[in-house]
Formats: structure tokens, sequence, C-alpha cells
């Protein structure tokens, strides 16, 4: 699309006080009433049917699958949710990322990276996600696309390769755009283009948390992040229960913060089968401006990944990534958690609650900078005037997903070396 947004957090507000101008938001819309919206939504891009997937667990946590045939990579994704029209929601709120991330409304251009920063704002070149083994030189053409930095209200130029994920351009001029690590991250979707950027944010914060907590796990030597919460100490009545859903299908949830300097929480869980010790060690993860909604996240989603495996509905899944899950058993893992120290609920992480999304941006915004990362830069790829909003949120500097191509950055590199607590 055109760029829009180019003023920025200002034309956000407008937006905000257009279409959530009596104090709720499209993401608060009645359940039901949502999903009705992204179903019709839905099967204009080819989205063909959901599945409930829940029953191939006997955890109970709704999963479902919605599926869109002839996608370009995965055509199953995933949800999961509180309750059933929520995980069908989030499933379908999937489908739309992976399609127009691949099909995205953006136009590009093809120039060197020198000919880009003489003319305008360019993500700084040692923060462009290289991937081990990248010849990329600031001499070389590459593809490009203009996005804008909210945090500095300006436009911005990105290697197309790190805003599309799959996309036809890329894979017709894969030398042009192979130098960088290709991602979900930071794809998000919503009904509105202020939802989608803010769960893009939190997505974005999760996964360095994630990255660098595995490489300070990594230096300790242990197959599991180092901050066990204690669960008696856990304040919230929603966090307890899932515990207590999981305790009951025989499986023991270990709940680790894997928040960063960053300050805004992120948490990782770890379930252990104690009815099948050889089953599969899964976790999930989740951010949140509150610890409670990181909580519920990472409880749910590491619900969602034992689904998954279990119905075998994944259908793109990097040979690296099932060899670890199959060889990391509950039964290899589990002793060693179940010595680790635990430490009490850090109420520390408790904010106000914001309930406009404005607010939640600005707020993500200035933590992002306390931490010395200083452009948030934001992809629309839908027409602005789709129901359905999609975007690519990139923040320089914050660490991406582990592949085996994975290069990582200082804020990783400072993790593995115990710099950072």
């Amino acid at each position: 699309m055109n760029l829009q947004i180019k003023e920025g957090i200002t034309l956000f507000d407008r937006q905000y006080q257009s279409c959530c101008g009596n104090g709720k938001h499209s993401h608060y819309l009645p359940e039901e009433e949502a999903f009705r919206i992204v179903w019709d939504e839905g099967t204009r891009i080819g989205i063909t049917r959901i599945a409930d997937v829940t029953g191939f667990d006997r955890v109970g946590i709704p999963v479902y699958n919605s599926i869109k045939p002839t996608t370009n990579g995965s055509c199953v994704q995933h949800g999961k949710g509180l309750t059933r029209t929520s995980s069908k929601i989030s499933a379908l709120m999937e489908s739309f990322e992976r399609y127009h991330s691949v099909n995205p409304d953006i136009k590009s251009f093809e120039a060197t990276y020198d000919e880009v920063s003489r003319d305008m704002a360019v993500i700084p070149f040692e923060k462009l996600l290289h991937i081990k083994g990248s010849l990329l030189r600031k001499d070389m053409p590459i593809l490009w696309t203009e996005g804008w930095d909210i945090a500095n209200n300006v436009k911005t130029a990105a290697p197309l390769a790190m805003v599309e994920l799959a996309g036809k351009k890329s894979q017709n001029k894969t030398f042009k755009t192979g130098h960088m690590q290709v991602s979900s991250n930071g794809l998000s979707a919503g009904f509105h283009i202020l939802e989608a950027i803010i769960q893009g944010l939190l997505e974005v914060i999760e996964r360095d948390g994630i990255t660098c907590h595995t490489y300070k796990s990594g230096a300790l030597k242990l197959p599991v992040p180092e901050k066990l919460i204690e669960p008696e100490s856990i304040p919230y009545p929603e966090v307890k229960e899932l515990f207590e859903i999981f305790t009951k299908a025989g499986i023991a949830p270990f709940l680790y913060d894997c928040s960063t300097d960053i300050g805004i929480p992120v948490y990782n869980c770890f379930l252990f089968d104690n009815l099948h010790p050889e089953y599969m060690c899964v976790h999930g993860m989740g951010a949140g401006l509150h610890p409670r909604e990181a909580m519920l996240r990472a409880l749910t989603e590491s619900a969602q990944s034992r689904v998954v495996f279990n119905a075998g509905s994944r259908d793109l899944f990097f040979q690296e990534e099932f060899e670890i899950s199959c060889n990391n058993s509950s039964r290899a893992i589990f002793p060693i958690a179940q010595k680790q120290k635990k430490y009490t609920f850090d109420s520390t992480q408790e904010i106000e609650e914001m309930p406009d999304y404005v607010k939640q941006i600005n707020y993500c915004i200035h933590k992002l900078k306390s931490s010395g990362m200083e452009q948030v830069l934001i992809f629309p790829l839908v027409p602005e005037n789709n129901k359905i909003q999609v975007v690519r949120v990139l923040v320089p500097g914050a660490e991406g997903y582990i592949v085996s191509s994975y290069y990582p950055g200082d804020r990783a590199l400072d993790y593995l070396k115990g710099v950072k607590k």
C-alpha cells in the first residue's frame, strides 16, 4: 500500500478516535461477532475450513487449525485460546498473517545500501539481521521497501526480505534477498492497524527475550531457562486455573521468567508429561504489557504445541527442530528442572492497565529506546480499508529466531557472556 501512516503516532491518534472513540476497541468485540467478521474475510482469501484439534491431547485447552490450501509455505495455521471461539479467531488470524506476508500490498525497488542511505533513513547495516555466511555488501544491489519508523516519525527503508515472508519477489530473486534472516517474527493481524502493531511489537519483544535467555541457558549448560517461577507466588486466578488443568491431566507446567532489560514481561512455559516420560518436552512463549497476559499466552501456547505435534498438522517443519523435540523428552529434562531454584513472582512487573492502543504502543517504544533500540519500523501489508489489518514490525537490534543460519546480535552475546541478568 502507499504509506498512509506517515504521520506516525499522530495519525494513530486520529484512527483511534475514529474507530474507538467510545473507549472500546475492535479487539473487544463480542467473540461471536469478531468470529463472524474474521471468518467472512477469511473465505475471501481462500480459507476453506477450520478444524477442532483439541481432542488430540488430553489437556482440553481449545486449539484449532485454519486451513488455506495452496498457500506458499504452510497451509495450516494454528490458534489457541481460553474459549473455543477465541481459539478459532486466533487460528484464522494466523492464516491472514501468512497470506498477506506472502502477497503483501507493498512496493519495492532495487538499490545498494549506499544508495538508499544517501536518500532516506535506513536500518544500520550491522543490524540488518545477517545470516551466517552472508555475502551482503553496502555496494550490492538488493530489493528494498519503505516503511515508517514510529519511534522517530520518519520514513525508513528496509530490505524486502525482512518484510515479506516467502514472497514471490523474494523467491524470484533469491540472490538479491538471501542474505538476511527470514521469519514470521513481528507479523501480526488485528481488527485495526493499532491492534496489529501492538501485537507485532509484543511478538518481537517475546522473541528477543526467549533468544537472549536461550543463550544464557546455554552458557549455564541448562536445557531450560534459569528463572523458574514458584507457582504458589503467582497471584492471578486465571493462571492458577490453567496450572490446575495441566496438573489434572498428568502434565507438569514449569513457568519461566524470560524478561530482559526491556522491562516488558516475557514468559516461557515448559510442559513435562508425568504419564508418558518419553513424550517430548514442549514449550510455549508469551509476552504482554501485564505479566498475567504474558503468562496466559505462554501457558496456552504450550498446550497448542502438544496438540500440533500430536495431530501432525504442522506441514512446514524443519528437520533440526523435529530432532531436537524428539530427543528432549520429559524423562531427560524433568529431573534437571525439578532441582532448579524457584523464584518468587516479581510484583514490580505489574503496571497500570492501559486501555488504549496508542498508549500501549508508546509505552513499548519508550521501553525499547531505554534498552538501546532506537528504531521501531512498521510495514502495513494490506490496503487501509481491509477489515483485517496485517503489519510487519521490525525492531533493529532485537534478537530473532534461533535456527541453523542464525547469527546472534550484541544482545544475545551479552547474555551468553553473562553480562545481562
